[in-house]
């Protein structure tokens, strides 16, 4: 009788214990769509064939055969792991990111070729992926403009846009010509003096007679709009289209002559009969 039991425990045994050839753990395959390096902030789906799965987790996470990586800025690994009772099966992939693209920059000019003395206005816009703009180090806004002060020389401002993928200067280069190029050159360059020479003076009979000055009054006109006669001082300007002077606010002279050596101007005078004429005033430039 102890024999017996002793068998039928044996045999309880052996039936309760599983044979490892028989275990059939989960089998999968991975698809990724894109193939292919996928562009920064694009979004990947992964596809999952399996066999003898219960179950799969995707970084720990519970999900079907097919899920969306959702936009990645960066190369991302997911560990993707298969469940069944008789155990799991692991497996790591790489979704390969391309890097950030630098942003685009587009700068317009009102001109960017000058006479000495002028003014301009440029503007730009940045476009893709663009995190701040400076212009020569200041933050800008975007878009935006900037009128330049009256500029003498040749100018260059460095506009810069950067983004997730880096940084983009672009020069901006205002060409500004000699200072003969303009009458604000020609009349302030260098701060010069100028001095009264004499008058063209037309008679009665339509002649046009030169009158010589004692050279002694001397006059400037400077770049920041200050103007002497001798040791009187005021202001000065251009009317819009300079073809005039204007001293104080007050007098207004027309402008008759204006190169590297002279500068003449006029007048309003009435002749011996009463009739309307002018005084044509010559100065000469003191180099």
């Amino acid at each position: 009788m102890k024999n017996f039991f002793a068998l039928v425990l044996v045999i309880i045994c052996i039936n309760c214990k599983k044979d490892p050839a028989i275990l059939v753990p989960p089998v999968f395959g991975i698809n990724i769509t894109p193939s292919s390096m996928l562009a920064y902030g694009g979004n990947a789906t992964i596809n999952i064939v399996s066999k003898n799965t219960d179950y799969i987790t995707v970084n720990g996470k519970a999900f079907s055969l097919s899920f969306e990586t959702g936009a990645l800025f960066q190369t991302t690994s997911f560990e993707i792991v298969a469940f069944n009772s008789d155990g799991t099966t692991k497996q790591t992939i790489t979704v390969n990111v391309d890097k950030a693209p630098l942003p685009i920059l587009e700068v317009l000019f009102t001109k960017d070729t000058l006479v000495f003395g002028d003014k301009t206005k440029f503007s730009w816009k940045a476009s893709g992926l663009v995190s701040f703009l400076t212009l020569d180090g200041v933050s800008i806004g975007n878009p935006g403009s900037f009128d330049t002060p009256p500029l003498y020389k040749t100018t260059e401002y460095n506009l810069t846009v950067t983004g997730p993928g880096g940084s983009k200067t672009e020069k901006v280069i205002i060409s500004v010509g000699d200072w003969t190029t303009s009458k604000l050159g020609l009349l302030t360059y260098n701060n010069p003096s100028w001095t009264v020479i004499g008058a063209n003076v037309t008679a009665d009979d339509g002649k046009i007679y030169f009158f010589p000055y004692d050279p002694t009054e001397k006059m400037y006109f400077n770049v920041d709009g200050a103007y002497g006669l001798n040791s009187n001082v005021g202001k000065w300007n251009f009317n819009d289209d300079e073809t005039e002077i204007i001293i104080n606010s007050i007098y207004h002279r027309k402008i008759t002559k204006l190169t590297t050596t002279d500068f003449g101007w006029k007048v309003d005078a009435v002749n011996s009969r009463g009739e309307k004429t002018f005084v044509e005033v010559i100065s000469k430039r003191n180099l």
